[in-house]
């Protein structure tokens, strides 16, 4: 999804589906605000970026919230869930990894960036680097 297609989104949803219309609302304010602290221009990237922070503020949120507001972060959050980038499942990094060193096989721990900078180029936003 792009910048221009949440904006589309936000203004075409908010009588059929205000929850998604609200949510898109809050990820573009995200953006415009980060990037206008940063001195950047927006990009379509940043909607990934954007709505895992939602998706985690909202996850707090359920945790002290309940009765209507509750049902209604949870919509959200199921809504929020299908702009996140799918996780790169940790098999797939495996086999990544295996064939990378199998096709370099003189690499050396001090050229582990290298590794990481493929991977972060394989997988994108999938990858999680904490895992």
């Amino acid at each position: 999804m792009t910048i221009k297609e949440l904006t589309i989104g936000k203004i075409k949803l908010r009588l059929t589906d205000p929850a998604r219309s609200s949510v898109y609302g809050e990820l573009l304010n995200d953006i415009k605000l980060r990037a206008k602290t940063a001195q950047i221009e927006p990009k379509d990237s940043d909607i990934a970026a954007a709505a895992k922070r939602l998706c985690k503020t909202l996850v707090e949120a359920i945790k002290v919230v309940e009765g209507e507001l509750l049902k209604q972060y949870e919509a959200q959050i199921k809504i929020v869930e299908e702009l996140v980038p799918q996780k790169a499942s940790i098999e797939d990094v495996t086999a990544f990894i295996e064939t990378y060193l199998i096709d370099n096989p003189d690499l050396t721990i001090k050229q582990m960036g290298l590794v990481m900078k493929d991977l972060k180029g394989k997988f994108g936003e999938s990858l999680d680097g904490k895992e």
